[in-house]
């Protein structure tokens, strides 16, 4: 990459994190569906290497503190081949390994001074990452008074919360966690803060604390700062811990009681239907049970909530005679026999068979039910190996991943993914449960294809996005299309990958989208379809 093109890089970095800061939007707590699971995994901690037999005396080496690698450019002529004493004078270079496996050396103080050099050019967003940098580095005082300046221009609770998400994107959960609990210790209260403490607990492996954090911002009444990213990490990783649970008796215990702190108060009839479905997750059907009822309690005249509130109630009610009878080898169920209540679909006869059923609509469409042996690598527990796992499916029908989580089924946490194939010039988008029974697996596939004049959904958010300043030539070029959870993955090629117009919050503005369809009838079949006469009744 040119100069000229990581200087335009990382304007595209200053101008998304200005974005972030600017917003002043103030969620709803929760919306329905709830945000999906986020993982738990902890961030690689980069600190100073123990010295080699390649390393002087005297000089110590430290671990390249960005994620963005393409920074060492701005000083490629500076880097050396090998650590050397006289070019620095307090003895600390920077490691960075190219893609090549080829290692590379400069010394700390003069990457630092050509990142506060380029600052005018590429905005006040470098200024963060040149607190990365410092800090890593350990100039203590430096990377204080850095802070300060930061601190009085924006406040002390945005400055912690945004160096915090910088150094979290950069692999150092541990120092964000410091920063933002020690803005909690100067007396800076908020929802906010404590959302973004929570995010850095998770972080940094602290399940328990991180619950608590939530269950305090979630009670909270979301204050100035609250940003949507707020509203979507605290729940999203409430629901990565409600998986988490299922195996771990402790944080279960805690995931239990925060939901019925949440919900102890003045709540809404979604709070509760949420924390009923957490619930659920978690795998406690009483307290499934008295969510949903206070969320029928409260619907009044929402229909939607008070019919998602008797689903879950019929739902705690039928689980375990359900998955009793459907506890059986492949061999012995038979996907004829499922009833599909959706208005416009009709069964195929002809090819259906016992081990897969197939209905169709007057689109062309298809809806696919199957059943096949059980399957250990669908765990819903990580969501992190579930990504994956849904990427090599992707992967293997030449296609790219458009998002992949763990959604409520009839019979528990069930996998749910949504990939796209390119067949120029539409696309096809295929949507999969993968519900996991003790000795079999049960999986429902929708293909939806576009048809007619294509690229609609796509010119009218693109053309939205550059209107309201939410896009431009260079994020676009960057960021329109990737993988939704790794950004440099290039495992399909690009044309099938992720685009922004393919997130879910466009689906109503384009209902009759092939994307839009797919993720409405999974919803559909996850309650309305009848799976209880796929098995044969126990004797």
């Amino acid at each position: 990459m040119s100069i000229r093109g990581v200087i335009r890089r990382l304007l595209s970095i200053g101008s998304r994190r200005q974005q972030v800061v600017l917003q002043d939007a103030s969620p709803q707590l929760v919306d329905w569906p709830l945000p999906e699971a986020l993982p738990l995994t902890t961030a690689n901690v980069q600190s100073a290497f123990e010295p080699t037999a390649n390393v002087p005396a005297g000089v110590s080496v430290f671990a390249y503190p960005f994620e963005e690698p393409q920074i060492a450019e701005f000083v490629r002529e500076a880097w050396r081949s090998a650590p050397d004493p006289r070019f620095v004078t307090d003895g600390k270079y920077c490691e960075f390994t190219s893609q090549d496996g080829s290692r590379h050396y400069i010394p700390c103080a003069r990457l630092i001074k050509t990142l506060r050099q380029m600052e005018p050019q590429a905005g006040r967003g470098l200024a963060r990452l040149r607190f990365v940098a410092l800090d890593s580095f350990g100039y203590v005082e430096e990377a204080q008074q850095l802070f300060h300046e930061f601190e009085k221009e924006n406040g002390l609770a945005q400055t912690a919360m945004g160096f915090a998400r910088v150094l979290l994107g950069n692999h150092r959960p541990q120092r964000a966690l410091e920063i933002v609990r020690s803005a909690r210790q100067r007396g800076v209260q908020g929802a906010a803060l404590a959302a973004c403490e929570a995010r850095m607990s998770f972080a940094c492996g602290l399940a328990s604390d991180a619950v608590r954090l939530v269950t305090e911002a979630l009670k909270s009444q979301p204050d100035p700062l609250w940003m949507p990213a707020d509203h979507f990490y605290t729940w999203g990783l409430l629901h990565g811990a409600a998986l988490a649970s299922r195996q771990n008796a402790i944080l279960r215990l805690d995931v239990l009681s925060a939901l019925d702190s949440v919900c102890q108060a003045e709540h809404s009839a979604k709070r509760a239907l949420a924390c009923g479905s957490l619930a659920a997750i978690a795998g406690d059907l009483s307290a499934v049970s008295r969510a949903a009822r206070d969320a029928l309690d409260c619907a009044d005249v929402d229909s939607e909530v008070a019919a998602e509130a008797v689903w879950l109630l019929r739902y705690a009610r039928d689980l375990d005679s359900l998955v009793t009878r459907l506890s059986q080898p492949p061999t012995s169920l038979d996907t004829r026999r499922a009833a599909l209540n959706l208005t416009g679909w009709f069964f195929d006869k002809g090819t259906s068979k016992p081990e897969r059923s197939t209905w169709r609509d007057s689109d062309g469409d298809t809806i696919t039910l199957s059943v096949a042996a059980a399957l250990e690598n669908t765990r819903t527990t990580d969501v992190e190996a579930l990504r994956m796992y849904c990427r090599r499916i992707a992967e293997n029908h030449v296609a790219g991943l458009v998002e992949a989580s763990v959604m409520l089924s009839q019979l528990g946490p069930a996998v749910q993914m949504i990939y796209k194939q390119l067949e120029k010039p539409a696309f096809t988008f295929t949507g999969t449960q993968i519900i996991a029974l003790p000795k079999a697996s049960l999986t429902w596939s929708v293909v939806a294809r576009e048809k007619g004049t294509t690229g609609i959904r796509e010119a009218v958010v693109t053309s939205s996005l550059f209107s309201n300043g939410q896009l431009t030539p260079e994020l676009y070029e960057e960021s329109w299309a990737c993988d939704p959870y790794e950004p440099n993955y290039r495992g399909v090629d690009h044309s099938t990958l992720r685009y922004m117009s393919d997130d879910a919050s466009y689906d109503g503005q384009f209902p009759t989208h092939p994307l839009s369809k797919v993720r409405r009838v999974l919803r559909e079949l996850s309650r309305e379809a009848d799976l209880a006469e796929v098995a044969p009744t126990l004797s």
